[in-house]
This record gives C-alpha cells, sequence and structure tokens, in this order.
C-alpha cells in the first residue's frame, strides 16, 4: 500500500505551515491548540452526544496538530524537545480522547466482555506507542518499518470512522462503536506483537548491566 503521507506533505502540511508562518504563529501553540480543540470536541460528545459536531471540531484538532512540524521546521526552530512535546500531546489527546468514547458508549456496552474489549482497545495503543519509545531508551534501535497507518493515524482512523458509522449505519450508536473497538483491539494487538517481535530481534545479545538475553 502506498503511503498517503507524501502527498499529505507536499499538498497540505506544507501549505498550511507556511500560512501559519505568514501569520506569525509559534508551532508550540499551534500543539497546544490541538489539545484545547481536542479537548472541546471531547466535552462536547460528553455533555450533548452530538457526533457530528464532534467530528467537525476534532478534523479541525488534527489537523492543527499536523501543521506543528512543518512550521517548526519551515521556521528553522525544530527541537528535540518540540518533537517530544508533540508525541506527548499525541498521547495526552488519546487519552482524552478515550475517556469521552469510554464514558458515551463503553460504559452502556451491554456486556462486561465488550467494555473489557472495548478499554483493552484503546490500552494497547498506549502499549504499542510505549513499546518504541522504551525500546529506543533501552538503547534498541529496530529498523521499525513503519506504515502510517499502524501507529497514531491508524488509531484516530479507526475511532473517527467509528463515531462516523454512528450516524449512517442502522445500528445503534453502541452496536457500531462495539464493533469498531473490536476491531481497534485486534488491529493494535498485531502491530504490538509484530513490533515486540522486531524488538527482540535487535535487541542485543548482552546487556551491561543485566548480562546475557535470556
Amino acid at each position: 500500500m502506498r503511503s498517503p503521507m507524501p502527498w499529505i506533505e507536499r499538498h497540505l502540511k506544507q501549505p498550511g505551515a507556511r500560512l501559519l508562518m505568514l501569520l506569525g504563529v509559534a508551532p508550540t501553540v499551534v500543539t497546544m491548540a490541538g489539545v484545547v480543540i481536542v479537548t472541546t470536541a471531547s466535552f462536547v460528545l460528553m455533555s450533548t452526544r452530538s457526533v457530528s459536531l464532534t467530528l467537525m471540531i476534532l478534523i479541525v484538532g488534527f489537523l492543527a496538530d499536523a501543521f506543528d512540524g512543518p512550521l517548526a521546521r519551515l521556521k528553522g526552530t525544530a527541537s528535540a524537545y518540540g518533537a517530544w512535546l508533540d508525541t506527548f500531546c499525541d498521547r495526552l489527546n488519546e487519552v482524552i480522547f478515550g475517556i469521552a468514547i469510554t464514558m458515551v458508549y463503553i460504559m452502556h456496552f451491554t456486556s462486561v466482555e465488550q467494555q473489557f474489549v472495548g478499554l483493552l482497545a484503546l490500552g494497547l495503543g498506549f502499549l504499542v506507542s510505549f513499546s518504541k519509545a522504551s525500546a529506543e531508551e533501552k538503547g534498541i534501535h529496530p529498523n521499525w518499518d513503519d506504515r502510517w497507518f499502524l501507529g497514531y493515524p491508524g488509531r484516530l482512523v479507526f475511532l473517527l470512522g467509528g463515531l462516523g458509522g454512528t450516524l449512517v449505519l442502522p445500528y445503534s450508536p453502541e452496536t457500531v462503536m462495539s464493533f469498531t473497538l473490536l476491531f481497534l483491539f485486534l488491529f493494535n494487538f498485531c502491530v504490538l506483537v509484530s513490533r515486540i517481535r522486531r524488538i527482540r530481534q535487535y535487541a542485543p545479545a548482552a546487556h551491561p548491566r543485566l548480562g546475557p538475553r535470556k
């Protein structure tokens, strides 16, 4: 599958970043604005149950999140801290939006099994990101060869697609989101297993403090 990311970078991210640079907006402001917008969308979903309004706000929020990196590079202010802050805010957005999904849908699933799978689907998303970060912290640097849909963008597509499905499919919103989270669980599980195998493959045979690998 050919990644759409080069096309998105060239035709969406770069023009948007140039516009923000002309307006004098700092990359950090764009990053934090994304968190504020996602938080607003989550409150809208929890308080009004308006999926269409939530989707519109979320799209604006995630577009804002896409511009901070290109903007920093255009301004020549890209830094390790900025990259860390961007990743941190991505995880924060997942937490906030995950809370909204839990309160609006998962808590109203008809069985404990559905609730468990739904929560596990969200939790595995964090383990996917953590597995990569923790491996690199321990000096393990595999050739991740990640496709765009295996990380945060892929998880986002699942959740936004599920929300959209509640508007158009002839089933209850809880049923649609239950199946959405089931597929998200399977998706995250497969990605996590793949990353663990890759980490195992590239891990040094011995650790300087822990001794040989077992």
